[in-house]
């Protein structure tokens, strides 16, 4: 299963083990590089019931991503000027 996150806060590191909140709930992982909020993954995993945590997503891979961010009304007219300008 994949899912799409943004990191919220990290609330636990230790080397390359993290727990992570995000905007679609707990994140746990392997992963060897450093990671920050507002970082935004794709993951691959599933869900699972943690005795004492409760539900998290376990992610057997994770993969960083560029949110595509969509312009503004303003924006898109400006830049389609600019265009025919040059």
């Amino acid at each position: 299963m994949s899912v799409y996150a943004t990191i919220k806060r990290v609330i636990f590191n230790d080397e390359d083990y993290y727990v992570l909140k995000t905007d679609v709930g707990v994140v746990v992982i392997e992963y060897d590089k450093p990671i920050k909020k507002g970082d935004s993954f794709v993951f691959e995993g599933e869900y699972v019931d943690h005795p004492i945590y409760g539900e998290q997503f376990k992610a057997a891979f994770g993969e960083r991503y560029e949110k595509v961010r969509k312009l503004r009304p303003s924006e898109s007219a400006a830049r389609s000027a600019f265009n025919k300008y040059i």
